[in-house]
């Protein structure tokens, strides 16, 4: 199953690196849609993903909606998504981030349908709980020292002439 158009819209020019299914929602108008939660990247970075949102479907108003959004984070794969037990509505998900102090946390939420509820935060250790990079995949912090880093000015400056004028 793939994202469908109508929440890909919202990437903002993002890349989307990673969505799960959050459970299914009835519509009577639009048939089946779903609740999403997706990691985007900004740029390329030694993390995999800074930020995440989960979006609703709302069948009142026919649309997806936001119903939580979290952004300037260093998050790590893999995202954790527990799915339901059968005719309820939770669902249960785990991210990866490393905080200003330069620890992992795994932080799990609760989704609810409608609102996003953080109901554990822990201490994770990369080489303990499973390794952030997969044996075998590509080695980013290697990539990444052959790439000149733009400070956070510059960033924020391209992503606005972007915005504004369809330029790099």
């Amino acid at each position: 199953m793939s994202i469908p158009d109508e929440v890909a819209q919202y990437a903002e020019g993002k890349r989307i690196t990673s969505y799960f299914d959050l459970g299914a929602v009835p519509d009577e108008e639009k048939g089946t849609k779903h609740n999403w939660l997706w990691t985007t990247a900004s740029a390329v970075e030694p993390y995999d993903y800074d930020s995440w949102r989960v979006f609703l479907w709302n069948r009142r108003r026919h649309r997806y909606e936001t119903s939580h959004r979290q952004h300037d984070v260093e998050g790590y794969f893999p995202v954790r998504v527990q799915s339901p037990q059968a005719g309820a509505f939770e669902t249960t998900f785990a991210l990866i981030t490393k905080d200003d102090d330069g620890k992992f946390r795994r932080r799990t939420y609760l989704f609810d349908g409608t609102r996003v509820h953080l109901t554990a935060t822990e201490e994770y250790r990369p080489d303990a709980g499973g390794n952030v990079s997969k044996p075998g995949a590509l080695d980013t912090e290697k990539l990444q020292a052959k790439i000149p880093q733009q400070g956070w000015f510059r960033r924020r400056w391209n992503n606005l002439k972007r915005r504004l004028f369809g330029k790099g």
